[in-house]
């Protein structure tokens, strides 16, 4: 009816101010749908939790909002309970505004922008597309032909969309045989915008998690009273035959120390537990990859020239040698199920400093 506020379309319209895809339902359905697959395959009592600890930290941090699904996800799937969980609604739409405000995302949502930023070390770039156009790593206007010559030598590239990317969208690893019919088809007008990689040849025992895919790093960042921390890093691993790492295309995610030690068990996207890789038996206790201390160094030195944000993800390759490669800045999609499934809530020990209390509005249960 015309004049009547209707609460889902202010809500889309807060979405597009904060350069977000999701709003508050679409959150709380994912957890529904986690909840769901969890109930099929773990016994009833595996979801109880203190439901008074987790309603006393509500009322004190976020006043006004009272859903639990969350902390009842995260006891099922880990076995361990804490009422100081973030639920996803709350932390996109209240905690991320007050760390990153949106008006100063835009410069970092374009992959073919970072490197302006001198974010580096990175994959040698093969090709950028901006606007249908062909350009160099540099940004130069580029042939063709050339940018075939710059991927001699190479067997593959990966070719990913530079904006309004996520959760492995259109990412897709083209042969160097292949890579003219690819770069082709998206040199027009309305071809968008791409960047193509070379094929990063990662570190052996990164290789080992599952050689089809390269495994990386997401480390996550935070500024505290002017100095910033690496305070959660997991190790995401692919599928058989699948190329990409992200748990939206069926990956999984695991924790790790900052020697390099796994964690026992890795989660896929629905909290469900593994303690081998379900493809070829691979056991996570007792192995170590290369310490995690090497992708923190990169992602430090990076979010330290960020100064305008104060928390970060970044997708972190090992390449052999080791040596670290930032493939990816995150400033709106943090991904913190991942991180809360793998080391608990979020931001720990700096929760008291960064978790303003504020109070939540809801309308019909909804976040606005």
């Amino acid at each position: 009816m015309a004049g009547r506020w209707r609460p889902l379309r202010t809500m889309r319209a807060l979405e597009r101010a904060f350069g977000r895809a999701k709003t508050s339902r679409d959150y709380k359905r994912k957890v529904e749908r986690q909840l769901r697959v969890l109930r099929a395959t773990l016994p009833a009592d595996a979801f109880d939790f203190d439901a008074a600890e987790t309603k006393a930290f509500l009322a004190a941090r976020f006043p006004g909002y009272g859903d639990l699904r969350w902390h009842r996800f995260y006891a099922a799937a880990t076995g361990r309970h804490a009422g100081t969980y973030l639920p996803e609604d709350v932390f996109y739409f209240h905690v991320l505004p007050v760390l990153n405000p949106p008006e100063r995302w835009h410069a970092y949502l374009d992959k073919n922008l970072t490197p302006a930023l001198g974010l580096a070390p990175m994959p040698r770039v093969v090709a950028r597309v901006v606007r249908g156009r062909l350009v160099d790593a540099e940004r130069r206007t580029s042939s063709l032909r050339e940018a075939l010559e710059r991927a001699q030598g190479a067997s593959a590239v990966v070719m990913k969309p530079a904006r309004d990317s996520g959760s492995g969208r259109g990412v897709r690893r083209v042969d160097t045989a292949a890579l003219e019919e690819a770069l082709t088809s998206v040199l027009r007008p309305d071809g968008g915008d791409w960047l193509v990689e070379e094929v990063v040849v990662q570190a052996e025992p990164l290789a080992a998690l599952n050689v089809d895919s390269v495994n990386t790093y997401r480390v996550l960042t935070l500024r505290v009273e002017g100095r910033v921390h690496a305070v959660s890093t997991v190790v995401r691993v692919g599928r058989a035959g699948s190329s990409i790492d992200n748990v939206n295309a069926g990956g999984l995610v695991i924790g790790v120390g900052d020697d390099g030690a796994l964690a026992e068990r890795a989660f896929d996207g629905n909290g469900v537990a593994y303690r081998h890789h379900p493809d070829h038996g691979y056991a996570f206790a007792g192995r170590s990859v290369v310490p995690a201390t090497l992708a923190h160094d990169a992602a430090l030195a990076v979010h330290e020239r960020i100064p305008e944000l104060d928390v970060l993800s970044f997708d972190v390759a090992m390449a052999a040698g080791p040596r670290a490669l930032l493939l990816e800045v995150n400033v709106s999609w943090q991904g913190i199920t991942m991180h809360q499934l793998c080391h608990g809530p979020l931001f720990a020990a700096h929760q008291d400093v960064v978790v303003v209390p504020t109070r939540v509005r809801t309308v019909a249960g909804l976040v606005v």
